[in-house]
């Protein structure tokens, strides 16, 4: 029997604290004082937060590179570059009791996601303080004081890059005789090493082996925290070897030759 295990990269990143959006920058310009793009990666759409432009002409929620030195209110008639979608922004404001509306109508018209560009004047804060966040915008006073509904992200977030190895992982029993009372358990090993320190889930896809594509005969692994087929372990910076186990289950009566293959998962969370 084989078990093929491809190697591959996981990159995932979180940032900042919570509101009602989670901002993440998708470019940074080299001048402070360029323009930034950043988008809304994640909301909660069940927030109860009253809607500050609930019933308002002209306001919605825009994105805006402040200055840090301003603080988390923000500054009034501050301006933004963020005007993609506009009317369909400003619609859904209008409409919208709660921020958790706010988000959901925004995913349901499919302009949550959409990328957000401002720059931080000259005449504006500090020089090198930029920071891109979600405010309320009004149509006649732009940026509105205290309407913070975002983290505020200066920077990309920082990937975590996670490598498995080796590219395969072969359990092969040989040739057994039929057996009441089971088969010999084998162990092999594989690699992870990331790029900082991560928590991370190593799985199988499916969590067992179907051989020859019956599930009535499989194979069943122990990674670490019984035969489940999957494990969560904290790792640093050094390989980690982690130890896989596998185990023949419901070839009692069977003869013949049985095989299979899947994939084994990295997620870091």
């Amino acid at each position: 029997m084989k078990w093929f295990f491809p190697a591959f990269i996981l990159i995932c990143s979180a940032s900042g604290y919570g509101k009602t959006f989670q901002v993440q920058i998708v470019t940074q310009p080299e001048n402070p004082n360029g323009d930034f793009s950043a988008k809304i990666v994640s909301a909660d759409f069940n927030d109860p937060t009253p809607n500050y432009c609930y019933q308002v002409t002209g306001c919605s929620w825009r994105g805006f590179v402040n200055s840090k030195s301003w603080g988390v209110n923000g500054k009034n008639g501050y301006n933004t570059a963020d005007t993609a979608y506009k009317d369909k922004r400003e619609n859904i404001a209008y409409m919208s009791r709660t921020m958790g509306e706010v988000a959901t109508r925004l995913r349901n018209e499919n302009i949550l996601e959409i990328v957000m560009i401002d720059y931080l004047g000259h005449d504006n804060g500090e020089k090198g303080d930029p920071t891109f966040c979600v405010y309320a915008y009004k149509n006649r006073g732009n940026q509105q004081e205290g309407t913070l509904a975002s983290n505020c992200a200066d920077s990309p977030p920082i990937q975590t890059v996670c490598e498995l190895t080796p590219d395969s992982v072969v359990f092969n029993w040989g040739t057994v005789n039929q057996s009441k009372s089971g088969y010999i358990e084998l162990e092999k090993s594989a690699q992870v090493k990331c790029s900082r320190p991560s928590t991370i889930r190593l799985s199988v896809s499916g969590m067992t082996i179907p051989l020859n594509g019956d599930s009535s005969t499989r194979a069943e692994f122990n990674l670490g925290d019984g035969w489940t087929g999957s494990v969560q372990k904290s790792v640093d910076t050094a390989p980690a070897v982690m130890p896989i186990q596998a185990r023949l289950v419901g070839l009692e009566s069977q003869v013949g030759t049985f095989n299979g293959s899947s994939i084994l998962l990295l997620e870091v969370l």
